[in-house]
């Protein structure tokens, strides 16, 4: 009996990922869990900065399996003129490139979205950065930290009149790539009736902006500036809607109240 061949929606997508760490690589790595054929291309000094990152599992670093699953690995010397034609090879063979590189990197490489397309029209293109691929900012390094600085993040995070705190986790990183994640499915479903693809800018900064949505509600309305609340909900209709509860080492949130029908959720 012969094996199946799996079926997922992304099954016969192929995506050629030019990753170094954090975004480019989550966003890769959704593509890849919904079974698109993901070939991560690294530098072959080295490779992804992240397989350096502790802890180690049996010698392999623990960040970056998490962020590389599902991915077949090419080691290419894209400044070289045979890396950068094998680069091509792939490309017009490919669906999706994803790369988080400083912007203006691949075109240094002579492997940017203009020259790219040329060769395959039906390219998409998703490029994640700290700023966005123009404007005054596009060329400082951009890491988690100052995103969620710039984008106002760490001002609304933490105990009420305490310092800036920064999110828990890379939360720009990881919304960052989730979008790139988005338009890419986008421009996929938008080539299928045009038979072209296109560019996809998403960044770091943005990412952060986008996530204050109640916030820049409040502030619009009401031209008061948000601060932090700590555990408690930014819900007007009664900010005590949360209590913890502390025991030892242990803490519940636990709901006091809430002016939500039940079965309504949050």
């Amino acid at each position: 009996m012969s094996k199946a061949i799996p079926s997922h929606p992304l099954t016969g997508i192929r995506v050629i990922e030019v990753g170094n760490y954090m975004a480019g690589p989550f966003c890769a790595m959704q593509l890849a869990d919904l079974g698109a054929d993901v070939i991560k291309v690294e530098n072959p000094d080295g490779g992804d900065s992240a397989r350096d990152s502790a802890p180690f599992l049996e010698g392999e670093s623990s960040p970056f399996i998490r962020l590389n699953r599902n991915k077949r690995s090419l080691a290419i010397n894209l400044k070289a003129p045979e890396g950068k034609e094998l680069f091509r090879e792939l490309v017009k063979g490919a669906d999706v490139i994803v790369e988080n590189l400083r912007p203006g990197t691949m075109a240094d490489l002579e492997l940017d979205y203009g020259r790219l397309s040329a060769l395959n029209p039906r390219l998409v293109y998703v490029a994640a950065s700290g700023w966005g691929q123009t404007g005054p900012y596009a060329q400082l390094p951009g890491l988690d930290i100052m995103a969620q600085a710039m984008s106002g993040l760490m001002s609304i995070t933490g105990e009420p009149n305490g310092n800036p705190v920064k999110v828990g986790v890379p939360i720009c990183d990881l919304v960052c790539a989730l979008y790139g994640t988005i338009g890419a499915l986008a421009a996929l479903r938008v080539r299928e009736k045009t038979g072209r693809g296109q560019f996809i800018d998403v960044s770091l900064f943005e990412a952060g902006v986008s996530l204050e949505v109640w916030e820049a509600g409040r502030y619009f309305a009401t031209g008061e500036v948000p601060g932090p609340l700590g555990t408690l909900s930014g819900d007007p209709r009664g900010r005590r809607l949360l209590h913890r509860w502390r025991h030892h080492s242990t803490q519940l949130a636990l709901p006091l109240r809430s002016s939500r029908p039940p079965g309504m959720g949050g």
